[in-house]
C-alpha cells in the first residue's frame, strides 16, 4: 500500500528519509502535520515541522486541506476541502509551518468552506 511507518514516539529519521524518496520521485504522500488524533476542543493542534522541511528539502508543493464534518459509520456526514499547492520558499521553516498552519485553522473554522 506504499505506507511509510512511523513511530511517534521516539525521533525517526528512516520514516523522513523514505517520504524524501517518495517524494524526489515525484510520488504523493499523505501528512497530517500534527502528528496525532487531536481530542482537545481546539480546531487543530501545533503542527510538527515535518511536512514543511520535506516539502523544503525537496522541492515538493504541499496541498493543504481540511476535513469538516463528524464522522459516523454508514454516514456521509464528512466534507474534505483543498485548496491551492503552496511553495515552501523561505529559509525560515518554522515561520512558514506557522503560516501553514494559521491558513488551515483559518480555512477549517470558516462556514463558507
Amino acid at each position: 500500500m506504499g505506507i511509510i511507518p512511523v513511530n511517534r514516539r521516539v525521533k525517526d529519521g528512516q520514516s523522513l528519509k523514505k517520504a524524501k524518496i517518495f517524494l524526489n520521485k515525484e510520488m504523493v504522500i499523505g501528512i497530517f502535520p500534527e502528528g496525532t488524533f487531536n481530542k482537545s476542543n481546539n480546531p487543530i493542534l501545533p503542527f510538527k515541522i515535518g511536512a514543511v522541511k520535506m516539502a523544503h528539502d525537496t522541492n515538493t508543493k504541499i496541498i493543504p486541506f481540511v476535513i469538516k464534518g463528524k464522522y459516523k459509520l454508514f454516514q456521509r456526514k464528512i466534507r474534505i476541502i483543498f485548496f491551492s499547492p503552496v511553495e515552501i520558499t523561505e529559509d525560515n521553516l518554522d515561520l512558514a509551518n506557522e503560516k501553514l498552519m494559521n491558513f488551515v485553522s483559518k480555512k477549517l473554522i470558516e462556514d463558507n468552506v
